[in-house]
């Protein structure tokens, strides 16, 4: 192997490990905020509340989705197969409403599919490893988007980040 290429590669990892060493330590904080502000409400602390959701399957990783201001906007389950996006029951999040379709669904969702089809006709994926999602809005009232064949972390952290920022500009919209 030639060694500037080994050189690139070490670089290149120990910079995406110091990346997730900064994520990690800014989800523990959001965490950390997310825990005293539902102690000052007198709820349980995010971890009571994943605990009491019942057993998770193996390789199974649950995200609270919170806004800026520490509003709980959902819930985000990932498992190998599939992403669980679940709204908080007790805020309406109409699908009509924008960024919801216009950007988390037409741009995003809809973009990764795009990409998807691109590499199935350079056969670089098979077609069954396309990403696919449904939207449940019984109403127009967002209650679930399940996403299956989502690919990488990178497309994961994408669709974590998105859906953050629709839920919170649909929230902020209704009050």
């Amino acid at each position: 192997m030639d060694v500037e290429a080994l050189a690139d590669l070490k670089a290149y990892l120990e910079e995406e490990i110091e990346k997730r060493k900064e994520e990690l330590e800014r989800f523990k904080r959001f965490l950390g905020l997310v825990d005293e502000l539902l102690m000052q409400e007198s709820f349980k602390t995010a971890a009571e509340v994943v605990e009491s959701t019942g057993k998770k399957e193996e390789g199974e990783e649950a995200f609270q989705i919170v806004s800026k201001n520490g509003v709980l906007l959902g819930e985000m389950t990932i498992t190998k197969n599939a992403i669980s996006i679940k709204p908080n029951p007790e805020i309406e999040f109409n699908v009509k409403t924008p960024p919801f379709a216009s950007f988390f669904l037409g741009k995003v969702l809809s973009g990764m599919l795009r990409a998807d089809e691109e590499l199935v006709k350079k056969k670089m994926i098979d077609e069954k490893n396309i990403i696919k999602f449904k939207v449940k809005a019984p109403n127009d009232i967002l209650q679930e988007i399940v996403i299956r064949n989502y690919g990488d972390e990178k497309r994961v952290d994408e669709i974590k980040n998105t859906i953050r920022w629709t839920l919170e500009k649909i929230y902020q919209q209704a009050q």
